[in-house]
């Protein structure tokens, strides 16, 4: 087993709850389209408990290179301003997050698109209904000069991940918050857009929860490609 996959397999956690979906080894691209939720839809799709444990929703990809060195790229929700941050991050690297003023409007589809397009060289782009009313896609890139190792563009040894979690320190599941209706569809895997197919079975390492009591997080499934997320602590 390599550092990835077992990485990918570990389940378990100590700091929130989280819906996670790995693709086999070999990929560098993928992309979907996800349903981004908002407090104020109506019944609210996100609440934030009262808990002092720092509840933060996240919607995001990424995934483990060749020595497992992990990556996420994707969203951070604001409670403050009802809208989605779109960052990068190299595992032991500081998180590198897009211009305040682009982030994503709560209740709204994005494309989202992750890719390592040279040796070391990551990026993420994300195309929705953005706060500055900008229609432009937006992207962050690490490099080797930010410490990126580890991540071929050819996908040898890379794992892909999927994710919707509720970020806490310390991890308290009685905390009343909730995030629902995390949707996402079209989920296409390759090593660029060229050869990617769409995300299905073949294409997938595995699927977790946790905590897995059936309760806490539920997933309305449709296929490897398309899936609904609901955390409800």
């Amino acid at each position: 087993m390599t550092p990835g996959q077992r990485d990918a397999q570990d389940c378990g956690g100590s700091t929130g709850p989280y819906r996670r979906v790995w693709s086999q080894p070999g990929f560098s691209w993928m992309t979907a389209t996800i349903f981004l939720p908002s407090k104020n839809a109506a019944p609210p799709d996100i609440a934030i408990g009262a808990g002092e444990t720092g509840d933060t929703p996240f919607v995001y990809t990424g995934g483990w290179g060749t020595g497992g060195q992990a990556v996420d790229a994707g969203f951070q929700y604001s409670p403050t301003f009802d809208n989605w941050a779109l960052f990068l991050k190299f595992q032991g690297k500081p998180e590198k997050v897009a211009n305040p003023d682009t982030r994503f409007v709560g209740g709204n589809p994005v494309q989202l698109t992750f890719e390592v397009t040279e040796d070391n060289v990551l990026l993420v782009t994300a195309e929705g209904v953005r706060q500055d009313g900008n229609p432009a896609p937006i992207t962050v890139q690490l490099t080797p000069a930010e410490g990126v190792v580890g991540w071929p563009a050819s996908g040898d040894g890379v794992i892909l991940k999927r994710m919707t979690s509720i970020g806490q320190m310390p991890e308290n599941l009685g905390s009343g918050t909730f995030l629902n209706n995390v949707h996402w569809q079209g989920a296409k895997i390759g090593t660029s857009a060229e050869d990617a197919v769409s995300w299905l079975a073949d294409q997938t390492g595995g699927h977790c929860m946790h905590p897995n009591n059936g309760q806490t997080v539920v997933v309305a499934f449709v296929d490897d490609s398309e899936e609904t997320d609901n955390i409800r602590l």
